[in-house]
């Protein structure tokens, strides 16, 4: 097993193993993505307990490049470069979920879930261990 970093933006959901847990037994993170970079996934980490999950951007993975690349383009990033961006990826992930689930109420409260967690927390730089 290979281990590696993914530098990312948005909203780090790791700070919240339930929801993550929840939305894993659902199957909602999986395999959306929009443009090159901008996608909500989840990463197989075979050392890990908790499921590593992506909603954002992946900036770069210390997989592709040298550790001093990695660590110039982590300490050159800035927050304005990818806000914009970030939020326009988020409001049509949380449109897709809305048409996804108008039917069920389970799914629509789990919805409701993520989008409280989304509302009450700012995103961000964070880094995502994965393995492959």
């Amino acid at each position: 097993m290979y281990t590696f970093n993914l530098f990312c933006f948005g909203h780090d959901l790791s700070s919240n193993e339930d929801l993550v847990n929840l939305l894993y037994e659902h199957d909602f993170l999986f395999s959306f993505s929009k443009g090159e970079n901008w996608k909500v996934d989840s990463m197989y980490h075979g050392g890990s307990t908790s499921i590593p999950f992506v909603l954002g951007n992946v900036i770069i993975s210390d997989d592709d490049v040298d550790k001093k690349t990695f660590l110039k383009k982590i300490r050159q990033s800035k927050e304005d470069e990818y806000i914009k961006d970030y939020k326009h990826f988020l409001s049509e992930y949380l449109e897709h979920l809305d048409s996804e689930t108008k039917s069920d109420q389970k799914l629509i409260d789990i919805v409701d879930e993520l989008k409280t967690f989304l509302n009450n927390n700012e995103p961000c730089f964070y880094l995502l261990e994965a393995s492959s």
